[in-house]
């Protein structure tokens, strides 16, 4: 097992039932609008403006954003992609009323997506505040973008939020809250910017948008390109 992978699995294993439990009041409530100043309702309509009938969310989280979006359809395909499986049946419990598939991968690691069988046909996948928790630089971070591409239909987009360090910076209380959360292995984002994510989707994805909302890059990426 890689570095990499190793650093994955003990950064999934804070999302215990207990901090699930109050994951939305202390992410989305507190921290969010108050250390990386942005709004929750710019985070739902990052999903409002990009999620399809046919989605797939990875690094789920407690799952609020997709308890609370609006689908196109009123009998939306809903799956959902986590290493932890606390969050993935949080989650699911959360919006059971879909029915949604669960499947238990790390999302770096190309072998456990394939083992899991994950059908390759979603319109919309997005990977919410997860960026900033994976482990590495922005470059092999990547490779989650390469994995999800071949679960992504070619007209499908792929979106979503991260803290990123040019943000960060604006501010000095997310910058030593950023700086306890990345010693404690939580986050990893000290190498993490705006260019660079732009960088890595543009190399993959002909339609990209990345904008910066106080220390939070919201991205979407559609249009792949053909290597």
């Amino acid at each position: 097992m890689s570095t990499i992978d190793k650093d994955a699995i003990a950064g999934a294993r804070i999302y215990n039932k207990l901090l699930l439990n109050n994951y939305d009041f202390w992410v989305h409530r507190i921290n969010t609008p108050l250390l990386w100043h942005i709004s929750l309702d710019e985070m739902k309509y990052l999903y409002t403006t990009h999620i399809s009938s046919n989605h797939l969310d990875v690094g789920v989280g407690s799952g609020l954003l997709l308890d609370s979006v609006e689908f196109p359809s009123s009998n939306p395909r809903v799956a959902l992609l986590d290493l932890n499986s606390n969050s993935l049946n949080f989650t699911a419990n959360r919006i059971a009323r879909y029915q949604p598939e669960l499947y238990r991968a790390n999302a770096l690691s190309r072998r456990d997506i394939k083992q899991c069988s994950i059908p390759r046909n979603f319109d919309s996948i997005a990977c919410n505040y997860l960026i900033h928790c994976l482990p590495g630089h922005m470059h092999q971070k990547a490779v989650l973008f390469d994995n999800m591409i071949q679960l992504l239909n070619p007209n499908g987009v792929l979106f979503g939020a991260t803290i990123v360090k040019d943000g960060v910076d604006q501010y000095v209380l997310s910058r030593v809250v950023n700086s306890i959360f990345n010693s404690l292995k939580i986050f990893s984002n000290y190498q993490d910017t705006t260019n660079t994510l732009l960088e890595v989707l543009s190399t993959r994805f002909q339609k990209v948008h990345v904008e910066l909302l106080g220390c939070v890059a919201l991205y979407s990426a559609s249009k792949l390109k053909t290597i």
